[in-house]
């Protein structure tokens, strides 16, 4: 199954043993098999106490660095200079690589509202795209094994060249690591809550992008859903950074 075509040259040093990638996204192609996860901050405090998430990340063939968290986090640690790659960015990206090749996309995850309003818009700008399916299981914590099966055998029929999973981290990550192995598909990615912009929202100005502030962007649009993650998981995530940071110095003198 795996495919560490990036294993070489693609990552950044390791940080916390999360194998970043560093190069362009036009590296990034549909003509391998491999599964795609991101990395922020959240998701960074969420696998430091979930072992099985860590172990889903850490096994990714490709880990975005999706936010500036992790991105200064690399510099700090290892003054390696990263881009960020959002979870938006692959997905249309590798909507291209399917168009160019006429291919099929598969989603697993949201609302059968907002997956009705992908795959309109997949129909109006992807053209190329022969066909598109989703499938909305329930939303709950854990999959149960009926659901599990359902969603397999429909991904399997389907047979995609791109399967798109997005039921929020750490769910998503946790259950394509344990099934990958029995999806028959080309490539995999996990990018949660960016199908729900895709489908509802335009992203930001790219000024806003390029400086570092998208999150502020979202902070403002989802207060609610958005402020526990930013206003206590981002201190968190920084005095974490800076004790390793003190860790590797003392190691080092030793």
């Amino acid at each position: 199954m795996k495919n560490h075509l990036f294993s070489k040259r693609g990552f950044a040093n390791s940080m916390y043993n999360y194998n970043t990638f560093k190069n362009n996204i036009d590296e990034i192609r549909l003509e391998d098999r491999f599964v795609i996860n991101t990395i922020n901050q959240y998701s960074f405090i969420l696998a430091e106490k979930d072992l099985l998430f860590k172990e889903a990340l850490v096994n990714s063939d490709i880990l975005l660095a999706d936010g500036v968290g992790i991105t200064f986090a690399e510099l700090f640690l290892n003054g390696q200079k990263i881009k960020k790659i959002a979870g938006s960015d692959v997905h249309t990206h590798l909507l291209k690589q399917v168009e160019l090749k006429k291919g099929k996309v598969f989603y697993i995850g949201s609302t059968t509202n907002t997956m009705l309003r992908v795959t309109n818009r997949i129909t109006d700008e992807y053209p190329g795209i022969k066909h598109v399916g989703f499938i909305c299981p329930p939303f709950a914590d854990e999959m149960d094994l009926a659901t599990t099966e359902s969603i397999i055998e429909k991904v399997n029929k389907f047979a995609p060249d791109l399967l798109v999973v997005a039921m929020s981290a750490p769910k998503q990550e946790k259950w394509v690591f344990v099934n990958e192995h029995r999806l028959n598909t080309t490539t995999i990615c996990c990018i949660g809550a960016a199908v729900d912009f895709f489908a509802h929202y335009n992203r930001p100005n790219k000024i806003f992008i390029n400086i570092g502030i998208e999150w502020l962007i979202r902070l403002c649009r989802e207060p609610n859903r958005l402020a526990k993650r930013y206003v206590i998981g981002g201190p968190i995530f920084i005095a974490k950074i800076i004790k390793f940071k003190f860790r590797k110095k003392l190691r080092a003198k030793t």
